[in-house]
């Protein structure tokens, strides 16, 4: 997939500040191509009279961006012949400059206008060290543009900027960014300014889009309803969001040109309209239908269509979409359409786990809305691109974070924590060397070799057999406890497997182990894997299976980048013409060879977000939020505690059990008990609605319990190294839970096969 190089990016951060990854070298005033900026690059004060070096390069590399670098200054200046702008504009090339403070973008629309007037020269002097003043000067005389938008520039400040001259403000601009499209003859100054929160008193505190409004309204994009309403679940007409599309446009006041019968030219939202019609954001025809309800596929369309106006939309060849719906859209372009914004974020379904709609037909709110062109600004154009990777696994790799906070504490030398949680898999079973040649392994070495200043220290907590149920009671002392600063997820095939771990079940206990991560580690990166096994031949183009659809909704909803290794292996299989036995050794456990493709997709991504850092939007370290609401509601009240059997201390009787002090190095759990009489009992007092049971048998055991003194009940167990679900349903409160093991055969065997490592309480917050 070629890199859609942003026309928007925060901060750039220079190359003395990239030597832990990259060496970026002594900048020359020469066009040179640039692997670690994937661009054509020259130094401040380059003077470019030919651009054939540059389209050759470009052409030869599949870039479309020539960077201008003013290494550690806040001013810089470019020279373009009249010749040399059209040619990088008829090539469709941009002219990013970056410098500190920010960066601006001139795209190839506006290099052809360059073209057209420049006789001799045209120089771009943009000076940073107050907002962003910018120059655009043709053979030394201030330049008139006639196209739009011409540039784009931005700043660092989380405030909004005001673009101004000496004839007073004239127009607002993105948050974090500023956009030039005016044909003045004056300077264009930027100036920042503190963004004013409007007041709606129908947007409650804890309305869940109460932000995105805030967002919308505050940027001039967004008016209220009047009387100090937003109305949040209101109707959002056609004629009211091409006129939201123009404002983000900075449009100007033009001849109306459109040929709708039904949108007369003197109507509140004609200007808008018309822009839509003149930038082919809207079809053509008769009608326009401007007080129709829009519904959310229209809306997409137009998102799109804006996003391939400002060249910005990705390659979305061979993807497809993932909902319960997506058969209703029918028409290619649409597809289009619904791909890109799904595949930016800009949009999500309703639902959770297989369930998720689309529901392209259904009317877009006034604050969804909202919602979809702030993600579309934050996270399709502020963002930089369509956040994804450029190499041979890109399809495979779902991109929803990059890796800042990791990138900051390895630049800095920092020692470095890695967790791998997952099942026999991230275990390496299968695998000549574990430590070596499993993904695990592999990928262990390459952040060991990525960061030779800086300790990576790994802590392996994978366990065979195991999935997110467990995981979920361990994520506090084998993840949290630990502190990481990156961690690797891989349970959706052993939670296929289990039917405690159901698609159900599986956003349930995936998005315990997010959350408890998020809240107590909120800087941790997440990568989520998700391996394949024979099982999952039939799917067509390696598509996740429903498991793993259900631990994308959480993925989704917190942000996280998803790796599906187990696609890239089964389109190495087909591609080769090979067999699955050629690289994995039984139903789901890799030799070497799978393990590399294993590997190798998940190395795509690091190496693009850590050691590529220099393409992408690297700031201070942040903390990762909580998304308003969950990807399963149960989650909104339960909580989980674990009941370690370190001694008697934690019983309220028990007879006939021994204790032993370890449970298995793949987990910071301590202490089992084992029965080793056959008249045993023990009795345990929690507070909670259910009780699991974390343990292992070497057959089906026979077992009796009791609840708050009640009769016992008969259970049979054949479980390994999974929660054993012994009750749910109580009423909150305290209980009393009374075990008795009956042994292989009922009778009273208490044969070692046996183990209890821990109970696990299902409770309330």
């Amino acid at each position: 997939m070629k890199r859609i190089l942003s026309t928007l990016l925060a901060v750039l951060m220079i190359a003395s500040s990239l030597t832990v990854f990259t060496s970026v070298g002594a900048l020359s005033t020469a066009p040179e191509y640039s692997e670690a900026f994937n661009a054509i690059v020259v130094a401040s004060g380059a003077t470019i009279d030919s651009a054939a070096k540059i389209t050759a390069l470009a052409d030869q590399n599949k870039v479309d961006t020539l960077l201008v670098i003013a290494e550690g200054k806040t001013s810089l200046s470019l020279k373009l012949s009249g010749k040399a702008a059209a040619a990088l504009g008829a090539k469709g090339m941009n002219v990013k400059a970056t410098l500190v403070g920010g960066s601006l973008v001139l795209n190839s629309n506006c290099l052809k206008e360059i073209g057209s007037k420049a006789s001799v020269d045209f120089e771009l002097l943009i000076d940073a060290a107050d907002g962003f003043k910018v120059s655009y000067k043709c053979d030394g005389a201030p330049m008139v543009f006639e196209s739009v938008p011409m540039a784009y520039g931005i700043s660092s400040d989380p405030v909004y900027n005001i673009v101004s001259s000496d004839k007073g403000n004239i127009g607002f601009s993105y948050i974090e960014a500023l956009t030039w499209g005016y044909a003045v003859k004056e300077d264009l100054t930027a100036k920042l300014a503190t963004a004013p929160v409007p007041e709606f008193t129908d947007v409650s505190a804890d309305f869940w889009g109460r932000a995105n409004i805030e967002y919308a309204t505050s940027k001039g994009y967004f008016n209220g309803t009047g009387n100090g309403t937003f109305t949040p679940n209101g109707e959002m007409t056609r004629g009211m969001v091409v006129t939201v599309l123009s404002r983000i446009d900075s449009a100007p006041d033009k001849e109306i040109t459109y040929t709708y019968t039904d949108v007369n030219k003197s109507a509140w939202f004609a200007k808008g309209v018309n822009w839509a019609y003149e930038n082919d954001i809207v079809d053509g025809g008769d009608k326009f239908r401007p007080d129709d309800s829009i519904t959310r596929l229209e809306l997409m369309d137009m998102l799109y269509r804006y996003a391939l106006k400002m060249g910005i939309a990705g390659d979305l060849e061979g993807k497809y979409l993932n909902f319960m719906d997506a058969d209703m859209i029918t028409d290619e372009g649409d597809k289009k359409a619904a791909l890109y914004c799904t595949s930016t974020g800009i949009v999500t379904g309703y639902g959770s786990g297989v369930t998720v709609r689309l529901r392209p037909e259904r009317g877009a709110t006034r604050t969804e809305v909202a919602t979809m062109i702030q993600r579309f600004m934050k996270n399709a154009v502020l963002g930089g691109t369509v956040m994804g990777t450029s190499g041979k696994y890109a399809d495979f790799i779902t991109v929803r974070s990059d890796l800042n906070n990791l990138y900051n504490k390895m630049k800095e030398n920092s020692a470095v924590r890695v967790t791998y949680l997952g099942g026999s898999v991230t275990v390496g079973a299968g695998s000549t060397n574990a430590e070596l040649n499993s993904w695990r392994g592999i990928t262990y070495q390459w952040l060991l070799d990525a960061s030779p200043k800086a300790a990576v220290i790994q802590n392996n907590v994978a366990m065979g057999g195991t999935g997110s149920h467990l995981g979920a009671f361990r994520t506090q002392v084998d993840v949290v406890d630990q502190k990481p600063d990156l961690l690797f997820i891989e349970f959706a095939v052993n939670d296929s497997y289990c039917g405690t771990h159901s698609a159900g079940n599986a956003t349930l206990y995936y998005e315990q182990i997010v959350r408890q991560v998020r809240e107590a580690l909120p800087e941790c990166e997440i990568i989520a894997i998700y391996v394949t096994d024979t099982y999952a031949s039939s799917l067509a183009d390696a598509a996740l299976g429903s498991v793993a659809k259900a631990h994308e909704v959480v993925c989704e909803k917190y942000g996280i980048t998803s790796i599906n290794v187990g696609g890239a292996l089964w389109r190495e299989i087909r591609e080769t013409g090979k067999q699955w036995g050629d690289y994995v050794s039984d139903v789901v456990h890799p030799e070497d060879a799978g393990y590399r493709i294993y590997a190798d997709c998940i190395i795509e991504y690091l190496e693009e977000y850590l050691t590529g850092a220099p393409t992408y939007t690297y700031s201070n370290t942040e903390a990762y939020g909580l998304p308003a609401d969950y990807a399963d509601k149960r989650n909104e009240t339960m909580k989980l505690e674990v009941i370690q059997l370190t001694d008697e201390s934690v019983f309220d009787s028990i007879k006939g059990f021994e204790f032993s002090d370890g449970i298995s190095t793949s987990t910071k759990l301590e202490g089992t008990i084992y029965p080793v009489e056959a008249d045993n009992e023990f009795t345990i007092t929690f507070e909670g609605t259910g009780l699991d049971f974390f343990g292992s048998v070497s057959a089906e055991y026979t077992f009796e319990y009791s609840i708050d003194g009640g009769e016992f009940k008969e259970k049979k167990m054949l479980k390994h190294d999974a929660p054993f679900a012994f009750i749910d349903g109580l009423e909150p409160g305290k209980h009393t839970f009374t075990f008795r093991n009956k042994g292989k055969t009922g009778n009273g065997d208490v044969n070692s096969g046996m183990t209890l490592k821990a109970i696990f309480v299902h409770g309330l917050k």
